[in-house]
């Protein structure tokens, strides 16, 4: 999917006034996949307005992604912080709404 930067989806003022994209766009270019000594990596970006993306998630999942790499330190903590907190976080009192629901469409 093409990212098309809009006022009502993505641009937000900077501290200077100026507009800039929330997502970053347009993203820098690369002919190849790299890896530097710094050990920051890219990947092959041909399009400065196509997220990172993969053609085999795209396929299965039909939905539009990024794709980024983690490897050990604070962003693989975080990453791994928010699917726990994500899966484990309380249901509140939504839990009993089908049962309230089917009571009441019964005599409906």
């Amino acid at each position: 999917q093409l990212h098309t930067c809009n006022i009502d989806t993505c641009l937000c003022p900077d501290k200077h006034g100026n507009l800039k994209c929330k997502w970053r766009a347009p993203f820098l270019l690369s002919a190849t996949e790299y890896i530097t000594k710094t050990r920051t990596w890219g990947i092959l970006q041909k399009n400065s307005y196509l997220n990172n993306w993969n053609p085999s998630v795209t396929r299965m999942m039909r939905c539009n992604h990024n794709i980024k790499l983690q490897t050990n330190g604070h962003e693989t903590k975080d990453v791994m912080w928010y699917c726990t907190c994500y899966t484990l976080k309380k249901q509140g009192k939504s839990y009993n709404t089908t049962g309230i629901l089917v009571q009441r469409m019964v005599y409906h």
